[in-house]
């Protein structure tokens, strides 16, 4: 792809100098916009961006440093070569002092204003690309840095974790510690952990809550649901976890039951059993979407969860114990007959 040409402002009060430049400068392949005045000098840098600009520093409306300090403000980068003549040599030096890039002393020839022009542009180019990369490193430390620390409390929640189970005294302590875990590593204000119950006569299947953490913990523990939901339908189906981040806007779910329960967005994670996907853990309603980083790390806690419900029996396929037909269990006798040894 071709570069465009550089665009160079040209501001001087003398015709034939003026023409001579720009005639100059165009054979050199520029873009030049002339300009008589100091005030005409302005007005162009307002309506067109400069990548240059070649100015006297004795102007009849404005003061040369004057104008290069304007041309300065409004584009940190544009370059500035200035055109002087013996009794402003004084005026010139200090401008380069200022930040302008050189300046010719008047007469010069064409030829050394393209060769200071060119000089000066490669330059230009070399210093916009060095801060941009500068900025890109600096971009690339701050997201290695959040990346640092997003591991860094992963590995915390993982540790602390890790010190809770080892001090709960049977499978339901075991289950909510990996639910405040969950909670912890997303920033969702409620979990929950389910298994999906047999098929009855009539084929339909329910989704049971065994147990929940958070602000709906209330409303999910113990509620039964239909597998058929898509949420749990797509995780149980498939196996994977499944991110619903819109639970209200969405068509297939905004009449769903976590929906009416003013759920606002979900992520359903598997559990796993001998059997095959047997029960799911949810997360609802976090501060920050979810994410499939999340996802997969709460993969990890979805195995240690299903572990403990297999052991308990609460993902296994058969019954514990008679069960009254409509599939009822008493959550707190089966975890206090069936722990883990």
């Amino acid at each position: 792809m071709a570069t465009a040409p550089a665009r160079i402002l040209l501001v001087d009060d003398d015709d034939a100098l003026r023409q001579a430049c720009a005639e100059a400068l165009q054979q050199a392949g520029y873009q030049v916009t002339p300009a008589v005045t100091a005030t005409d000098a302005l007005q162009c840098f307002a309506h067109q961006p400069f990548d240059a600009a070649v100015l006297d520093l004795v102007l009849p409306d404005m003061d040369g440093l004057t104008i290069m300090s304007a041309l300065r403000e409004a584009d940190p980068d544009v370059l500035l070569v200035l055109m002087t003549g013996h009794a402003s040599l004084e005026a010139a030096i200090e401008a380069v002092r200022r930040g302008a890039y050189d300046f010719l002393r008047k007469p010069f020839s064409v030829q050394d204003l393209t060769r200071v022009v060119a000089r000066g542009l490669e330059q230009r180019q070399l210093s916009v690309q060095n801060r941009e990369l500068v900025q890109q490193l600096d971009s690339m430390n701050q997201e290695l840095r959040r990346q640092v620390e997003v591991v860094t409390e992963e590995l915390t929640a993982f540790l602390n974790l890790g010190r809770k189970l080892t001090l709960a005294d049977g499978p339901l302590p075991v289950l909510a510690e990996v639910l405040r875990a969950s909670m912890q590593l997303t920033t969702a204000r409620t979990a929950a952990l389910g298994r999906r119950l047999p098929p009855s006569p009539a084929g339909t299947s329910d989704f049971r809550f065994i147990t929940a953490e958070g602000e709906a913990a209330h409303d999910l523990a113990g509620l039964s649901v239909p597998a058929s939901d898509p949420l749990l339908k797509r995780c149980l189906d498939t196996g994977s976890p499944v991110i619903a981040p819109e639970l209200l806007a969405d068509p297939d779910t905004a009449s769903g039951p976590f929906a009416l329960l003013g759920l606002a967005s979900a992520m359903a994670i598997p559990l796993q059993s001998t059997t095959g996907t047997a029960g799911a853990m949810l997360l609802f309603d976090p501060l920050q979407p979810f994410t499939d980083r999340q996802a997969a790390l709460l993969k990890v806690l979805a195995a240690q969860a299903g572990q403990v419900m297999v052991q308990t029996a609460l993902l296994g396929p058969a019954p514990l114990a008679p069960r009254p037909s409509d599939e009822f269990v008493d959550l707190q006798d089966l975890l206090s007959t069936r722990r883990s040894p």
